[in-house]
């Protein structure tokens, strides 16, 4: 469920992949891609259509796949691949915008944006981390990680 609540969630446990803000714009994104490629002609259906639905369900599928790992570096790889599969998706919406089959001003790209963002800062700070663990990693559990980092992404890098 997504919830407004600003609280920090430092000291939060987390029980469930839903509980992260990342995964809860994502899945928001799923569904918004799910529904506005219904409007791709019949013609693409099989082809770009098919393609830009399975890579938007991928994206929330490979966090939760991150999630459920114990080993610090399996989750960093999973989390990794999930903030690619973003960048595939944003790609794939971009040719659909260009081909005429959405709008021009496509209201999912800020979305992505920001989810871009948050997966940079959550991906940095677990990077940090990893520096000195031995080659085969370590078990963590979900508690351990760094939740949703803020991001300020109105704010031009210094």
């Amino acid at each position: 469920m997504v919830t407004g609540n600003s609280e920090p969630k430092q000291n939060k446990k987390l029980e469930n992949v839903e509980d992260l803000d990342i995964w809860q714009k994502v899945h928001i994104i799923t569904m918004d891609v799910l529904k506005s490629v219904k409007a791709y002609p019949i013609s693409e259906w099989s082809g770009l259509a098919q393609r830009t639905k399975n890579i938007a369900i991928d994206v929330p599928v490979l966090i939760e796949r991150g999630f459920k790992r114990r080993n610090f570096r399996e989750k960093l790889d999973y989390y990794l691949k999930a903030s690619e599969a973003l960048d595939e998706l944003k790609y794939l919406l971009k040719i659909a915008d260009q081909l005429g089959y959405t709008k021009k001003t496509n209201p999912l790209y800020p979305q992505i944006e920001e989810t871009a963002a948050m997966f940079t800062g959550l991906i940095k700070a677990m990077e940090k981390r990893t520096l000195g663990l031995p080659a085969r990693g370590r078990d963590v559990s979900n508690s351990e990680l760094p939740v949703d980092p803020v991001v300020d992404v109105s704010a031009p890098d210094a």
